[in-house]
C-alpha cells in the first residue's frame, strides 16, 4: 500500500475533489451507512470522523467503479482510520479489496463464497464430526460471510479484532482460516449439542464478543469494558491459531481458492443463464434449447473479445442485460440465422432492425432484444413480420436518401418504375369511374339505365402471408339509387387513397428486394 501511495502522489486528493461533487448510487449508499460505522467509538460520534470516512469511501468508489461501494467496507475503513492517516487508510482499503480479499466487495461476493468453500473443506479435514453438524444446521455460509467480510471486526470487539487484522496484513488470508478453525474447535462440543442454527449462532456470537484485549482497552459494543463477559484473550486466540493450524500456508490457500473459484463461477453462470432463459422464453420466438444455443454464441463472443460484462447479479438490472452485442456481431448472427439476412439489402435491413430494437440507444442489443430481432424475422407469423417490415420503412429508420429514386440500381429502378406506371394507370381509371358516378348521381330517379351506360373497374388489395395480390371487378350494372351511388362512391375514394399509399409502399418493397 505504501509503494502504491508513493507511486501516485496527489491521486487521493484529486479523487476526493471529484467524488464529493459527483451524484451516484454508491455515494447515496455510503451516506446511509456512515452513522452505522463503529457508532460506539468517539471518533465516529462527531462530524470530523464521519467526514473523513465519507472522503475515503467516496474516493474508493470513484477509484474502482466496478466495485463502487459494498456494505462492510465502511466497517473496515472505520478501523483503518482509527490507526492510520486518511490517505494511508485509503490505500490500505485499496490493497485489501483488490489484492488480499479479491472479489469480496461486490454484488456477487464471489470471493466470500469461494472462501466459504475453503472453510468447508478445511473443516471436513480437521473437524469432520463438527463439519457434518454444521452442514445439518446450514451454518457454513453464515459463518464465512459474517466473519470474513469484515475480518472479524463485526463479530469481535474492534480492539481485539485489530490484532487479527495486523496478522492478516502480515501473513495474508491464511490467518482468517486459522482463527476460524480454532474458534470452531474450541466450541465444538457445545455446537454439537445445539438444536438449531439460531442457538448455534447465538453461542458463537456470545463467545466472540467475549474475546478481550487488555493491551488495547477501549469501547465495547453496548456495554462498558468492565462489564464485558470474557471468554479468551485475543493474544491467546492468535497464538493457539498459529500453533494448531500453522501447517496452513498461503500457497495452499491460493490453490484452494483457484479450485473453488472455478466451481463457484460455474454455478453463478448457470444460475444467471437460467434467469435469462426464464425472462426471454416467454416472448415465444424460440424454444429453450434454441435460446441456450444462441446464448452460448453470445457468451463466446463476449469472452473472445474480452468485452466488459456488467455485473450479472446487480439487482437493478434484468438478467439479460449482462449479455450484449454490438452491430458488427449482430450482422453476423442476422446473416446466419435470419431469412432476411440474405441478398443485397441484408445489411441495410440489419441496420434498421438493430436501431429499432436498441431501445436505450446505447449501441448494443441485450439478449432479449437480440432474440426479439431474430425471432420477428424468422419464427414470427406473417402479420408480425409484415408489421416489422412496414415499421423499418418509416422515418426515422427510413432516411430521406432512401426515399429518393434508386438511380444506383438499374434493375431496381426499372422495377419500381413499372410499379409506378401500373398504379398511375389504376388511379386514372378510378378517377374516370368517380366521374361516371357523379353523372349517375345527377340523373333523375325515373331515368332508365342499361349495362352499356356505366362499366367500372376497381382495384382491391389483399395481404396474405406477406404477398400483395391484385384483383379487379367489372361488368356490373349499377342500379340508379342515390344511396347506392353514394356508398359506391365512398368505396372508390377509399380505394384511390389506398392505391396511392400502396404505390409508394410496393415501390420500396420492390426496391429493397423484399418479395416474401
Amino acid at each position: 500500500a505504501l509503494n502504491v501511495k508513493a507511486a501516485h502522489p496527489g491521486y487521493y486528493r484529486s479523487l476526493v475533489d471529484k467524488a464529493l461533487q459527483k451524484q451516484s448510487t454508491a455515494n447515496d449508499e455510503i451516506e446511509r451507512d456512515l452513522h452505522r460505522s463503529l457508532p460506539e467509538h468517539p471518533a465516529f460520534q462527531s462530524e470530523i470522523g464521519i467526514d473523513a470516512l465519507r472522503r475515503v469511501l467516496c474516493a474508493y468508489a470513484l477509484h474502482n467503479p466496478s466495485i463502487g461501494y459494498c456494505q462492510a467496507m465502511n466497517i473496515v475503513a472505520s478501523v483503518l482510520l482509527i490507526y492510520c492517516k486518511e490517505e494511508e487508510a485509503f490505500w490500505l482499503l485499496v490493497t485489501l479489496c483488490e489484492n488480499l480479499l479479491p472479489d469480496y466487495y461486490n454484488q456477487r461476493v464471489v470471493g466470500a463464497v469461494v472462501d466459504q468453500g475453503i472453510l468447508d473443506e478445511l473443516t471436513l479435514e480437521y473437524l469432520p464430526n463438527l463439519h457434518d453438524r454444521l452442514l445439518q444446521l446450514g451454518m457454513m455460509n453464515m459463518i464465512s460471510l459474517s466473519w470474513f467480510l469484515t475480518i472479524f471486526l463485526c463479530v469481535m470487539p474492534y480492539e481485539s479484532a485489530v490484532n487479527v487484522m495486523d496478522c492478516f496484513f502480515y501473513d495474508g488470508a491464511k490467518v482468517i482460516f486459522q482463527v476460524a478453525l480454532t474458534l470452531l474447535e474450541w466450541n465444538q462440543d457445545k455446537l454439537l449439542q445445539c438444536k438449531d442454527e439460531g442457538e448455534a449462532m447465538q453461542l458463537l456470537s456470545e463467545y466472540l464478543m467475549g474475546i478481550f484485549n487488555d493491551e488495547g482497552r477501549g469501547a465495547i459494543r453496548n456495554k462498558s469494558y468492565d462489564e464485558q463477559k470474557r471468554t479468551v484473550s485475543i493474544q491467546v486466540l492468535i497464538y493457539e491459531a498459529y500453533r494448531r493450524y500453522g501447517c496452513l500456508s498461503t500457497g495452499q490457500i491460493e490453490r484452494l481458492r483457484l479450485k473453488h473459484r472455478l466451481r463457484v463461477v460455474q454455478e453463478l453462470e448457470d444460475t444467471c443463464e437460467r434467469n435469462v432463459l426464464r425472462c426471454v422464453i416467454g416472448d415465444g420466438y424460440f424454444t429453450k434449447p434454441e435460446l441456450q444455443e444462441l446464448l452460448g454464441l453470445v457468451r463466446e463472443e463476449i469472452i473472445s473479445q474480452k468485452k466488459h460484462i456488467p455485473d450479472k447479479h446487480d439487482p437493478s438490472l434484468q438478467p439479460y442485460e449482462a449479455y450484449k452485442i454490438d452491430f458488427d456481431y449482430f450482422k453476423i448472427l442476422f446473416a446466419a440465422l435470419s431469412p432476411w439476412g440474405k441478398g443485397e439489402t441484408a445489411e441495410s435491413l440489419a441496420a434498421r432492425i438493430f436501431n429499432l430494437m436498441d431501445s436505450n440507444r446505447d449501441g448494443y442489443l441485450n439478449f432479449r432484444e437480440l432474440a426479439g430481432a431474430l425471432g420477428l424475422t424468422s419464427t414470427a407469423d406473417a402479420i408480425q413480420r409484415l408489421k416489422l417490415l412496414y415499421t423499418i420503412h418509416l422515418p426515422p429508420l427510413l432516411c430521406m436518401s432512401d426515399i429518393e429514386s434508386p438511380e444506383k440500381n438499374e434493375s431496381g429502378a426499372e422495377i419500381a418504375s413499372e410499379a409506378t406506371d401500373f398504379f398511375s394507370t389504376a388511379e386514372k381509371n378510378l378517377e374516370k369511374s368517380i366521374d361516371s358516378l357523379n353523372i349517375l348521381e345527377d340523373r333523375s330517379p325515373g331515368t332508365p339505365t342499361s349495362s352499356n351506360c356505366f362499366q367500372w373497374h376497381a382495384v382491391f388489395f389483399r395481404v396474405v402471408q406477406g404477398r400483395i395480390q391484385l384483383s379487379s371487378q367489372g361488368g356490373h350494372v349499377v342500379e340508379n339509387q342515390s344511396f347506392a351511388v353514394y356508398e359506391i362512391r365512398k368505396i372508390f375514394v377509399m380505394t384511390l387513397l389506398f392505391s396511392k399509399f400502396l404505390k409508394t409502399y410496393l415501390s420500396h418493397r420492390i426496391r429493397f428486394g423484399i418479395v416474401g
